[in-house]
């Protein structure tokens, strides 16, 4: 918490929320009490208006069972029943989750197919071995910039995962470092987004954000 909190406001806050929020294991329906770590609390339940999800119907029966009996004795469900069902219901979860996820990034490459050609600044989200994932900050939207896209090189990632760097020109590539992309490709039904990059470092070892301002606007005008 502490760590999000001075994250706040800056450039790359977003990007590092994310990262924190993935690395965290996803939450499931289980009959054992195990408390919540985001909360710090040592008991928890889950649930909401017994209308959304089947889980807080479950809930709500247990809820209303020991308030009318004071004993779970005789309760409809037993323990591995609800663990059966909370494991059901996790994965109906899960799946929704990815056709809503789908859904989304569907329509967003709808949405740049009438952008295709155009200028992004984008933002470095993740390096990988075979190129960069790189996000447009005010549309949410991901796409790659391919190595084979990258001026022409032998790239290494090293080994934290943070910087992709040229074997022979040097050019470094930085995890939430600016860059300006052209987008080069959209495609609806992989839902793949493909940019190339527009500007690239000068010299050896630098970045377009440390190459001088008038040396860009040159390049810009000509």
């Amino acid at each position: 918490s502490r760590l999000l909190e001075g994250l706040r406001g800056k450039p790359e806050g977003e990007l590092i929320q994310t990262v924190v929020l993935r690395s965290m294991s996803q939450a499931r329906y289980e009959p054992r009490s195990s408390g919540h770590f985001g909360l710090a609390l040592a008991h928890y339940s889950h649930f909401t208006s017994p209308i959304r999800r089947y889980p807080d119907l479950l809930a709500h029966r247990a809820l209303k069972w020991l308030a009318r009996h004071g004993a779970p004795r005789g309760f409809v469900y037993t323990p591995d029943h609800m663990q059966q069902l909370g494991e059901h219901c996790s994965r109906t979860e899960r799946r929704a989750d990815e056709a809503v996820w789908e859904v989304e990034e569907r329509l967003k490459c709808k949405y740049l197919q009438d952008h295709v050609g155009e200028e992004f600044e984008v933002r470095i989200a993740s390096i990988a071995p075979f190129g960069l994932f790189v996000r447009i900050p005010e549309l949410a939207v991901d796409g790659l910039v391919h190595v084979t896209a990258l001026p022409r090189d032998y790239y290494h990632r090293d080994g934290s995962g943070s910087e992709l760097t040229g074997e022979t020109t040097g050019r470094r590539y930085r995890l939430t470092e600016m860059l300006r992309v052209r987008l080069n490709h959209v495609d609806p039904e992989e839902r793949k987004i493909d940019f190339v990059p527009v500007e690239q470092p000068e010299k050896p070892g630098q970045t377009e954000a440390q190459v001088p301002a008038a040396r860009r606007r040159r390049r810009r005008r000509g």
